[in-house]
């Protein structure tokens, strides 16, 4: 059974107010929904201008380059799909476009950009990204999975010094009593901490395994279970 416990949150804003204050004494991996502006042109280029939906799925730093990876879902029930990468390939920032067409409206790929804060800041602190999904407001709802309200902290704060108007939406810690031990919920985050969940990993199961002094099969049945309760409870809710 999986147990949602609420957060306080307090002074919930726009960047340029007071800071974020997460009131909590919480040590679990929590999800955060954050409601952040489209800090980058092709965003709110295909928002704004073409009405498309854009879903991030998924963000890295570029191997070849300086700049970040996003892996990308974009659709539109307006406008064709080749007008779709017509737009992209004029915006500004973007250093590459590795797109495949998979209807006759909608796109599908990779989008290297120059600079993207909010997707920079993600991937330097070793958040995994559920979902990012643009609204109709021209923003995006980013939700994330973070190891605990440090990490949060410092999410927050990195966007509101890059200038980055956000508002925390929602956070819940994710806990399990029935199939989770603490000392299972300690290895968890670890595994988040040090970017096994990320793509590609920053850390192989084996080596955690040794940092962790189990075995790797033990390893790998706990970070399983935990898989299983968050995507168990995401798709409950979406």
């Amino acid at each position: 059974m999986i147990i949602r416990v609420n957060l306080t949150l307090f002074n919930l804003h726009w960047m340029g107010e007071t800071s974020n204050i997460i009131s909590t004494s919480s040590k679990n991996v929590l999800e955060a929904h954050l409601l952040v502006d489209a800090p980058e042109n092709w965003v709110k280029a295909m928002n704004q201008g073409h009405s498309a939906l854009v879903k991030i799925m998924d963000i890295k730093a570029s191997e070849k380059s300086p700049g970040v990876r996003n892996f990308v879902e974009i659709s539109s029930s307006s406008i064709s799909a080749d007008k779709l990468l017509s737009v992209l390939k004029s915006s500004s920032g973007i250093q590459n476009i590795d797109l495949v067409q998979l209807d006759s409206h909608r796109i599908m790929g990779a989008i290297t950009t120059q600079h993207c804060p909010v997707c920079s800041t993600l991937s330097d602190l070793n958040c995994s990204l559920l979902s990012a999904v643009t609204t109709q407001s021209g923003k995006m709802e980013w939700k994330l999975l973070v190891s605990g309200n440090d990490t949060l902290k410092k999410v927050t704060d990195r966007l509101s010094s890059q200038g980055v108007g956000f508002k925390v939406l929602q956070v819940m810690g994710l806990h399990s009593k029935a199939d989770l031990t603490m000392r299972q919920e300690q290895i968890v985050k670890m595994a988040l901490e040090m970017g096994y969940f990320e793509f590609p990993k920053k850390i192989r199961l084996e080596e955690l395994s040794k940092r962790l002094g189990i075995s790797a099969g033990t390893l790998s049945e706990i970070l399983r279970r935990a898989e299983k309760h968050i995507l168990t409870l995401y798709f409950k809710r979406h």
